[in-house]
C-alpha cells in the first residue's frame, strides 16, 4: 500500500495554492509507485573498469557486460576470442608451422600498423582456431591489402581445414571487392561490395549467422545491407578455420587478424584500439574479470557506512535501468567517446531505476532514483498533450553525494542537478536503421551525431541545486553552500512556472531526430569525476518523487499588459487583423528581421502585438515561398513572455522596462517562444475603430487597457513623408492634435507631428503607390503601436501599421 506523507501533501497543496488567482488543470503526475520497464544499461557500473579499457590512473579493467553489435543484447560476462594475431611475435620467413598455420607464405616487416605481416604471393595458408564455437554470431575481421596490379586474392573462413567453405571474399582482378553469394553446392554469384585501390589497406569484418547459413560483409566498418549464402552447405557446422590465398602473381598482405564471437575485436598487441564502426575503444574481450568491482553496481549497493542504499526488489540489477512506462532517458554522448579526449576514467557511469528504504521520503514510499559518477544524464516523462501553455512544475525531490557516509561532505558534487522541460525525448531506446545509422547512445551509434547531447530543445535552468557553486570550481558562478530549501542530504519541495510553445516540425531547418516531437520535462543530472568505490567518493545522487504538473487557465489581454516583464502568459479567443514582416536591413523579403503580429479579442475591446524573432519566424513565415502560414481573421491562441523593450535602442538593457506598451514575444529563460496556434475555429472579421490621435492608446500612453495593438483609423493632413534607400518608408498624419514624434531622422531639420504611419510592410504590396505628399488630407486604417523615437528614444511616437495599400485613401 502507498503510504503517503502528510507534511509533504501538504507542502503540494500549498504551492499550488500559491497561484489560487488562475485556475490550473492537473495534467500530469507520478509517484513512482506503480511498476517500471526493465532496459538494458551498461552505464549502471560503479568500478573503474570501462569499455576502452583504458587505465586512467588505475589498473587496466575492461568493461565485462559485452553488447551485441545492434546494441540490443548483452552478451555475458565471457565473449571468446578463438585466435587474434598481429603476428608481431612471428619470426620473419615462412608461415608454415608457426602458432598452427599450414602452407606457404612470408612473415614481412611491415603492416596495418607498426606490426609484421603476412604476404601471399601465388601462395596459400591456413589455421584452425576452434572447434567449439560458442553462439550462432561469430565474426572473422582483418586488414588486407593487393601491393601492386589487380590479380585474385581470396579470404576464406569454414571448418577444419577449409574442407566447406562458409564465406569467401575477394579482392579481384577486376578492381573490386567482392563476396561469394554461396548456393550451399560449392559454388555461388560473386556480388559487388567495393572499390578497392592498390597498396591500401581495408578493413574486411565477416558476421556470419550460423541459424540462417548466411553472412554479411562490412569493408571499412559500412556493412551492406544484404545477405550473402554460404559456399557449402556442410559448412554450417561452425566456425573452425580462416585462409589465405593470391592467385596471379601479385603480393597480398594480411594483418591483424580477429576471429571471435564478439563484434568487438583486438587491436595491436591486443591492445585498446579505436574502432570506427562503434565510434569508441575497444580491447581484448578475452580478459577475465579482475576484481568484484566488475560486477558491483551502485543501485545494488550498500553507503559508505554498509546501509543498503535501495531495498526495493524490483531495482534494477547491474548493467540494466527501469523507468515507469513512457519515460526515456538520454545523455550527451562526449561521455560515452574516445577516454583520452575526456576523463581519464573512461566510460560514463550512471543509471536510473526505482528506490525504497532510508533515500526515499519514507522507507516504503517507492522514488525515483538517478545516480550518475560520470555522465550527464537526462530522465524525461512521457508526452504532456495538453501541448503549448503556462505550466507550473511542483515535484519532491533531495540530492546527495556518493559519499553518504559523512554528512559534512555532502555539499561536495551536488550542484549539478535541475528540472527542465524540451520538446524531443530522443532516447538511447529509438528505433534504429542499422545501415544508415541511427540515434542512440549505446553503440554503435554514427559519428556524425556526436553533436547531440541533452539540451537540444531543451530548456535547463540552473536550480535547483545548481544557483551557486559549493566547491569553488566554476568560474561563473558564486561560490558558498547551497541555499536554505535545496540543503543536500534531504528531501526538499520544489515549484517552477515555464511555458511550452510549439514544438519544432520534425522536418524543420534543425530537427535531426528520429523521435517525434512532443512535449516533455524530466531531470538532468551531470557530474564529472571518478567512480565512488575507486577511491574517489564524489558523485550525484538525485531522487524525485510525487510530481505534480498543472496547466494554467488563459488570462485576459488587459490582465496580460499588467503582468510583471519576463511572466509567461496565455491568451486565448483573439483574432489576427495584420501580419507586419520586417525585411531589414535593405528591404529584402529573403532577410527577416522580425516579424510583427497583431491579436484582437473578438469583442474589440482590446488588442495586443506578438514579435517574433529567429528559428520560431519558421512557425508563421514561410520564407521559400514567401507567405504567411497565418491569415488576418485566423482565430488563435497565444503563448509568449510579456516584454516591453526598445527594438531600436542596443545601449539599453533587455528587457528596457522605459517602452511605453508592453506586448508577447520570447524570453531569455525559454525557447520556441511565442507561439500564436490557430484553433481551428470559422475566421472572424475584425472592423477597425476610428479614434483621434490624442485618443490613440491613451494620453498620456499607458501600460493597462487603451487601443495598443488593435485595428484603428486615423485621419489628418501629412506631414515629413520620407523615401529610405530610394524607397517609401513612412510618412506623419495629425489631426490637428500636433502630438510631438519627434526628428523623423537624426539630421531631420524639422521635428514631425502626429501618428507615424509606417509603409515598409506594403513595399511588398504591389498595388502600394508610395506615400502621399505632405499637405495630403488622408484616411489610414491599421493597427497601432507606441514606440520610441529611434532617434532620440525619449519621444513616444504613437505608430499604425497598415495591412494592405488599399488601407491608405487620400480624401484631397
Amino acid at each position: 500500500m502507498r503510504i503517503i506523507i502528510l507534511s509533504s501533501v501538504t507542502l503540494l497543496l500549498a504551492a499550488i495554492s500559491l497561484e489560487s488567482s488562475l485556475a490550473e488543470m492537473i495534467v500530469f503526475q507520478e509517484d513512482f509507485s506503480g511498476p517500471f520497464i526493465v532496459y538494458d544499461w551498461v552505464y549502471n557500473n560503479s568500478g573503474c573498469n570501462n569499455a576502452s579499457g583504458y587505465p586512467g590512473g588505475q589498473p587496466t579493467q575492461p568493461w565485462p557486460c559485452r553488447i551485441s553489435e545492434d546494441g540490443r543484447e548483452l552478451l555475458g560476462f565471457e565473449p571468446r576470442i578463438y585466435y587474434a594475431t598481429s603476428f608481431e611475435n612471428f619470426a620473419v620467413g615462412s608461415i608454415d608451422g608457426k602458432d598452427g598455420w599450414q602452407g606457404s607464405s612470408s612473415i614481412e616487416e611491415g603492416g596495418y600498423g607498426t606490426s609484421k605481416s603476412a604476404r601471399f604471393a601465388n601462395q596459400k595458408a591456413q589455421r584452425n582456431i576452434t572447434a567449439t564455437m560458442d553462439r550462432e554470431i561469430q565474426y572473422v575481421q582483418c586488414y588486407a591489402k593487393c601491393a601492386f596490379d589487380y590479380h585474385n586474392s581470396y579470404i576464406f573462413i569454414g571448418t577444419q581445414d577449409l574442407t566447406a567453405v562458409a564465406a569467401v571474399v575477394r579482392f579481384g582482378s577486376n578492381a573490386r571487392i567482392e563476396a561469394l553469394d554461396g548456393d550451399g553446392n560449392g559454388s555461388g554469384v560473386w556480388i559487388d561490395l567495393s572499390g578497392y585501390a592498390p597498396d591500401k589497406w581495408y578493413r574486411i569484418t565477416v558476421k556470419l549467422d550460423y541459424s540462417t547459413d548466411h553472412y554479411r560483409v562490412a569493408v571499412n566498418g559500412a556493412y551492406k545491407d544484404f545477405d550473402l549464402g554460404f559456399k557449402d552447405s556442410a559448412a554450417n557446422s561452425g566456425l573452425q578455420a580462416v585462409g589465405f590465398e593470391q592467385v596471379g602473381g601479385s603480393m597480398f598482405y594480411v594483418d591483424d587478424l580477429y576471429a571471435g564471437n564478439s563484434p568487438y575485436a583486438p587491436g595491436q598487441d591486443l591492445r585498446p584500439y579505436w574502432s570506427d564502426a562503434y565510434n569508441r575503444w575497444c580491447v581484448d574481450y578475452g580478459t577475465p574479470l579482475h576484481d568484484t568491482y566488475d560486477i558491483y553496481d551502485w543501485m545494488s549497493c550498500s553507503d559508505l557506512l554498509g546501509n543498503p542504499v535501495n531495498i526495493d526488489p524490483t531495482r534494477a540489477p547491474c548493467y540494466k535501468a527501469s523507468l515507469p512506462p513512457g519515460w526515456t532517458a538520454a545523455f550527451g554522448m562526449q561521455f560515452d567517446q574516445e577516454p583520452q579526449n575526456y576523463y581519464a576514467s573512461g566510460r560514463a557511469k550512471m543509471g536510473f531505476t526505482r528506490l525504497m528504504g532510508a533515500y526515499a521520503q519514507s522507507p516504503e514510499n517507492p522514488c525515483l532514483h538517478i545516480w550518475v559518477s560520470q555522465g550527464d544524464l537526462r530522465i524525461a516523462s512521457p508526452n504532456i498533450t495538453t501541448g503549448p501553455g503556462v505550466y507550473r512544475l511542483t515535484w519532491r525531490a533531495g540530492v546527495w553525494n556518493l559519499n553518504t557516509a559523512d554528512p559534512a561532505m555532502q555539499y561536495k558534487w551536488t550542484d549539478f542537478c535541475s528540472w527542465g522541460y524540451g520538446y524531443t525525448n530522443w532516447s538511447v531506446w529509438d528505433d534504429w536503421d542499422p545501415d544508415s545509422g541511427f540515434l542512440q547512445t549505446i553503440p554503435p551509434y554514427p559519428k556524425d551525431l556526436n553533436w547531440v547531447g541533452v539540451n537540444d530543445y531543451w530548456v535547463w535552468p540552473f536550480d535547483p541545486f545548481r544557483l551557486v557553486d559549493p566547491d569553488g570550481v566554476i568560474a561563473n558562478r558564486p561560490d558558498g553552500p547551497h541555499p536554505a530549501g535545496e540543503e543536500p542530504g534531504m528531501w526538499h519541495t520544489f515549484s517552477r512556472r515555464f511555458a511550452f510553445g510549439l514544438a519544432p516540425a520534425k522536418d524543420g531547418i534543425n530537427y535531426r531526430f528520429q523521435a517525434d516531437p512532443g512535449y516533455f520535462v524530466g531531470f538532468r543530472v551531470g557530474h564529472g569525476h571518478d567512480p565512488w568505490n575507486a577511491g574517489y567518493q564524489w558523485g550525484t545522487i538525485l531522487n524525485v518523487d510525487d510530481i505534480v504538473l498543472t496547466k494554467e487557465d488563459p488570462v485576459s489581454v488587459d490582465s496580460a499588459k499588467q503582468k510583471s516583464i519576463g511572466e509567461f502568459v496565455e491568451i486565448a479567443d483573439l483574432v489576427v487583423t495584420n501580419i507586419v514582416i520586417f525585411p531589414m536591413p535593405a528591404y529584402d523579403p529573403s532577410y527577416v528581421s522580425y516579424i510583427d503580429v497583431y491579436l484582437e479579442t473578438k469583442e474589440r475591446t482590446a488588442g495586443i502585438l506578438v514579435r517574433f524573432f529567429g528559428e520560431e519566424i519558421l512557425d508563421i513565415w514561410d520564407p521559400y515561398i514567401q507567405q504567411f502560414k497565418l491569415q488576418p481573421g485566423d482565430v488563435v491562441r497565444v503563448v509568449g513572455a510579456v516584454v516591453q523593450d526598445d527594438p531600436y535602442d542596443d545601449r539599453q538593457p533587455w528587457p528596457d522596462t522605459r517602452n511605453p506598451v508592453r506586448y508577447i514575444s520570447r524570453s531569455p529563460s525559454a525557447i520556441r517562444l511565442p507561439a500564436i496556434i490557430p484553433t481551428g475555429e470559422p475566421p472572424a472579421e475584425i472592423k477597425p475603430v476610428a479614434v483621434s490621435s490624442r485618443n490613440l492608446i491613451g494620453s498620456p500612453v499607458t501600460v493597462g487597457r487603451s487601443t495598443d495593438g488593435m485595428l484603428v483609423t486615423v485621419f489628418g493632413r501629412v506631414n515629413h513623408s520620407f523615401f529610405a534607400y530610394g524607397l517609401p518608408s513612412y510618412f506623419y498624419v495629425d489631426d490637428g492634435a500636433a502630438l510631438p514624434a519627434g526628428k523623423p531622422e537624426w539630421n531631420s531639420p524639422t521635428s514631425a507631428v502626429g501618428v507615424k504611419v509606417d509603409c515598409r510592410a506594403l513595399l511588398m504590396d504591389p498595388g502600394f503607390g508610395g506615400c502621399p505628399p505632405d499637405g495630403a488630407y488622408v484616411a489610414v486604417t491599421g493597427t497601432c503601436t507606441a514606440e520610441k523615437n529611434p532617434n532620440d528614444h525619449t519621444t513616444v511616437v504613437r505608430v499604425v501599421y497598415p495591412r494592405q495599400a488599399s488601407d491608405i485613401v487620400v480624401i484631397q
